[in-house]
């Protein structure tokens, strides 16, 4: 055979021929990061720039100031009211503060607003609520086992 593919007869003419141009499996050619930079698909932290090594200085070498290292993260801004809503619910005795506090922190972290302490609080509190009702659930049950 000369390598082509024979012409489709009958019920296999609604079938088309695959392509058989050459197909690499070498995947190191790929240039992963430019097609997620380019889709979009998944945000990328910034690429590191490449700087030339350090000379040796003194000791005397100036330290950054308070000012300059606090322009490296932006300002928290804004108290996260997820914080504030599981803070409300640990004070009112409910379980599901484990859950709202977790999330307050991941979202205050991520949105670098205030209130991640808050939020450890209010985690603190829920799993407190949640062991007291477990114990007291576990006292109820014993209990009423005994009556019955």
């Amino acid at each position: 055979m000369s390598g082509e593919n024979p012409t489709p007869t009958g019920d296999d003419a609604a079938l088309i021929p695959p392509d058989t141009s050459a197909t690499t499996t070498d995947l190191g050619a790929l240039d992963t990061q430019r097609i997620l930079r380019e889709t979009g698909s998944l945000p990328l932290p910034p690429e590191p720039e490449e700087t030339p090594d350090p000379v040796p200085q003194d000791d005397a070498a100036p330290q950054p100031s308070d000012s300059e290292a606090s322009q490296e993260r932006p300002p928290r801004t804004g108290v996260n009211i997820l914080a504030l809503i599981s803070l409300v619910l640990g004070v009112t005795a409910s379980p599901f503060t484990v859950i709202f506090g977790y999330l307050a922190v991941r979202q205050a972290r991520r949105a670098h607003q205030r209130g991640e302490t808050l939020a450890w609080i209010a985690v603190g509190l829920g799993w407190l609520w949640v062991v007291a009702y477990i114990v007291l659930g576990s006292i109820v049950f014993v209990a009423w086992q005994q009556v019955s």
